[in-house]
């Protein structure tokens, strides 16, 4: 079923790769060649070209929130914890996509930070130890 899978990623993916080869080719080259600039130049300009991309995104990413991409959609509704993944994106639905992905990103780092603070207090003599799994 993997393989499937791969192959069927990788056959849209080489699909893409040609269709956007083409665009390049096709619509953004002539007009960098119209420009009359050096190489140079133009591989600057592709290099701020994509800054200001990744700002927009990143704006975009500030703008809308997880409500709007109906993320629970792509919840597999079968999967044993499809209900906690519905409350907890039902959670997020009014942050930004940012926060939110600050938040959930964060989190495991703040669990971490908790256990640790835990582990401070606790005597190791406390631990519960079952060597054979050790």
């Amino acid at each position: 079923m993997q393989s499937k899978i791969n192959k069927k990623f990788l056959k849209e993916r080489a699909q893409k790769v040609k269709q956007l080869r083409l665009a390049c080719k096709n619509d953004l080259y002539p007009i960098l060649v119209e420009s009359g600039q050096d190489i140079e130049s133009i591989k600057s300009l592709l290099e701020i070209l994509g800054v200001v991309v990744q700002q927009a995104f990143m704006n975009l990413r500030k703008e809308t929130t997880i409500g709007d991409l109906k993320i629970q959609s792509y919840v597999d509704k079968k999967a044993p914890d499809a209900n906690t993944h519905i409350k907890a994106l039902n959670v997020l639905n009014d942050y930004s996509v940012a926060d939110a992905m600050e938040m959930i990103s964060g989190f495991p780092t703040a669990i971490d930070n908790i256990i640790k603070g835990e582990n401070k207090q606790r005597k190791f003599s406390e631990l519960e130890i079952d060597w054979d799994k050790v």
